[in-house]
């Protein structure tokens, strides 16, 4: 009984974080532009939850420090080089967080600066920083009113297993965020957040996990494709979108259904009904390609390994 009550009190926190967070979104979009929206649900999601896991610390830096990369990312979406720094960086920081078990406050930065890597005039990026600012801010309020569960920190590393964890996410993700940005592919952040997503510091949780990311990838862009192409009204796409992504952060503890619901979300909400089904492909693609880097990577870099898995507590799944 007591489970069905909890089960039923997060429903309602969902649904009443659903309608707070659609309207501060709309009005975000409406005031600067959608990206300015997208990185404030980005706040909101994201980098809410570091303040009910870590505490406003660990919430404040995090969310200073994802504010100034979205803003980099912005305005060097076209420089391969430099965007690569601005994402691969953040990257290395959250892999060596993990000597404290804090990597999951960290590991929100570069996601959302890949997301809203796409080219932008000073002011825009300067919206979108600003966005992500205030969306973390209303987040870290909200979700604690609201009560929403954190997940897991999960464990902590030695000094030595962490920076190697570290400098191997960051090398591989900027590697990633180069190539994409160099060939210029559409929606070429998928491949970074899959790496950002899966890399773990032990080969059964990586392996782990990018089969659960593949599983929910394929449910969630199939599901995607569905509502894209029944759904044609552009507002409500965005407010099914909006749901999906709220419903990935509070409402499940697997990580397949979480990668599942967010697909959908961000997918939606990204590229609404118009060009759902090419990103939805290149979602498929990337993720398949970079999931198949990160098995790779566990059978041929043996001595990394190694070195991590003999020092490394068991680990649980983390964002």
């Amino acid at each position: 009984m007591n489970e069905v009550h909890a089960k039923a009190r997060l429903l309602l926190a969902g649904a009443e974080l659903y309608v707070v967070v659609g309207v501060s979104t709309v009005a975000v979009a409406t005031a600067y532009n959608s990206h300015a929206g997208v990185a404030f649900l980005l706040g909101v999601v994201l980098f809410g939850l570091i303040n009910v896991q870590h505490g406003p610390t660990w919430c404040a830096g995090a969310s200073v420090l994802g504010a100034v990369a979205v803003f980099l990312a912005g305005l060097w979406a076209d420089a391969a080089v430099l965007l690569a720094v601005v994402i691969g960086l953040p990257a290395l920081l959250a892999g060596s967080a993990t000597q404290w078990a804090r990597q999951s406050a960290l590991l929100a930065v570069p996601m959302t600066a890949a997301v809203l890597s796409t080219h932008a005039t000073m002011s825009t990026a300067l919206a979108r920083a600003l966005g992500l600012l205030g969306g973390a801010l209303f987040g870290a309020i909200i979700l604690k009113i609201l009560k929403i569960p954190a997940p897991p920190r999960g464990d902590s590393l030695p000094l030595n297993a962490a920076l190697l964890y570290g400098g191997v996410l960051g090398v591989v993700t900027g590697f990633a965020t180069f190539v994409v940005t160099a060939l210029e592919l559409p929606h070429g952040y998928w491949l970074t957040l899959t790496f950002l997503a899966v890399m773990q510091p032990s080969i059964g949780a990586s392996r782990r996990k990018t089969l659960q990311r593949v599983a929910g990838t394929i449910v969630g862009s199939g599901a995607a494709l569905f509502v894209a192409s029944v759904v044609r009204a552009h507002g409500a796409v965005l407010a099914l979108g909006l749901a999906f992504a709220i419903g990935s952060a509070v409402l499940s503890t697997d990580y397949r259904w979480r990668t599942a619901l967010l697909t959908i979300g961000v997918v939606l909400l990204v590229e609404g009904s118009t060009s759902a089904e090419s990103a939805i492909e290149v979602r498929i693609v990337l993720t398949l390609a970079g999931s198949l880097i990160v098995l790779a990577l566990c059978y041929l870099v043996p001595a990394m390994v190694h070195v991590v898995e003999s020092e490394v507590h068991p680990t649980h799944d983390s964002d």
